[in-house]
């Protein structure tokens, strides 16, 4: 059975001609479908031409029972958008077809189609049935995508139930989190508060690694959550109320820690304060910025050597900034632990601030720092001979492995060179 044609608009020459042609018959009898209508249904669906490539996925999809209707079916579900029409892929999904058919009477999904696509693509065609059987009994869209997802869950005996995929999507939880194992440890609120937080699912898991609950994003909102994702334990030990933190956040923004805050509240600067301080000195650490306004500006030199939350502690001890300003180390920076070590030595006066400088380069290590090796240079240097090894040895060892025997040693200084400072 035919059918003619003559293309609008199209008189003459070219491609085309102005006189009738024939072509297949959408229809070649009731129930059935012709090749033209299914190469009509790939080129539509799945975007596959077979009048300009392959004959042979066309052949393919007609001998496996495709129909256009499935391939309608597959592409409102989104199933295999990337794979079907391809050369082989009928080959390699056998029941792929069974799988459609079981979503006849199926609704189209409303949210989390690429969790339904991998559910439909994991699941037998009886579960498929069964979840829209489950459909039909209470016409709730989102159930049935919670049905068929615990369906198409290879694990089912430790799948999550459908209640909680239910309450995920409700949720508004986003398809790459919903059959994602590594949510399943957390109570289902507090993963989505943590999405209502962050919408990526590796920010919102870092969320929730780090404690942060649906209590948690209630009591101080979302603004101070994702601006303090790093901090919380730190905030829940400062003394800033809920409605101080979010005053915090809005106004004096990500370069106060909840610690830095607290204390800046403490002394009595206000967040406007802070605010305006850091806008003056853009290139200020929050820290620096915290120690002007409590304290006096410290100098990038210091800021650089001691953590930000030790940095205002230094700041408001004269003989303790003096003589972190002079210590050395031979890394970067000075550990906490070292800068309380510092404050203990200069606290009662008997050490002179300034001399730390020369303790630490003589290579006694903060921690062993008594008053008595401040008595004098030789008693410095000889204490040190133990940090100055500990320091050398890898060098030399190294050295020694490469063939590079009698290297000198990498401390900075000499006994001629210390003594003569």
């Amino acid at each position: 059975m035919t059918q003619s044609r003559v293309p609008r608009g199209v008189t003459a020459g070219g491609q085309f001609k102005a006189t009738g042609r024939s072509e297949p018959s959408p229809l070649d009898g009731p129930g059935t479908f012709t090749d033209y209508d299914l190469y009509v249904a790939l080129d539509r669906y799945t975007g596959v031409r077979t009048s300009n490539g392959d004959k042979a996925v066309l052949t393919a999809y007609r001998d496996a029972g495709w129909s256009p209707e499935l391939l309608q079916r597959a592409h409102s579900f989104g199933l295999y958008k990337w794979s079907l029409g391809r050369p082989g892929f009928v080959e390699k999904n056998p029941d792929a077809v069974d799988r459609i058919v079981a979503l006849e009477g199926a609704p189209a999904p409303r949210i989390g189609q690429d969790a339904v696509k991998r559910a439909v693509e994991k699941a037998s065609p009886d579960d498929i049935r069964a979840a829209v059987t489950s459909w039909h009994s209470h016409q709730d869209v989102d159930r049935f995508q919670a049905d068929l997802l615990v369906a198409g869950n290879p694990d089912r005996e430790n799948a999550p139930d459908a209640e909680r995929y239910l309450a995920l999507i409700r949720g508004g939880v986003p398809d790459s989190t919903l059959d994602n194992k590594r949510f399943e440890q957390y109570p289902v609120e507090d993963v989505v508060a943590a999405h209502q937080v962050e919408s990526e699912s590796w920010k919102a898991g870092n969320l929730l690694r780090r404690g942060w609950t649906a209590a948690d994003v209630t009591t101080y909102g979302k603004g101070v959550v994702r601006m303090w994702a790093e901090n919380r334990d730190e905030l829940r030990s400062s003394n800033l109320t809920p409605q101080d933190a979010r005053t915090w956040a809005r106004v004096a923004g990500s370069k106060f820690t909840p610690a830095l805050a607290a204390e800046m509240q403490s002394a009595g600067v206000t967040p406007e304060e802070a605010k305006a301080q850091r806008q003056a000195n853009p290139k200020w650490s929050g820290a620096q910025v915290a120690s002007s306004l409590m304290h006096a500006p410290v100098s990038e030199h210091i800021a650089k050597k001691v953590s930000s939350e030790m940095l205002t502690r230094v700041a408001a001890n004269p003989r303790l900034l003096s003589a972190v300003d002079t210590a050395w180390t031979p890394h970067e920076g000075i550990k906490n632990e070292d800068v309380e070590c510092i404050e203990r030595l200069v606290a009662d006066g008997t050490v002179d601030p300034k001399l730390i400088g020369s303790a630490s380069r003589s290579g006694i290590p903060f921690a062993q720092m008594r008053p008595d090796h401040f008595e004098s240079p030789m008693r410095m240097w000889n204490a040190g001979a133990e940090g100055r090894e500990a320091f050398d040895a890898p060098h030399r060892d190294e050295w020694i492995r490469r063939g590079r025997r009698g290297g000198r040693l990498v401390w900075p200084w000499t006994a001629d060179d210390f003594l003569a400072d």
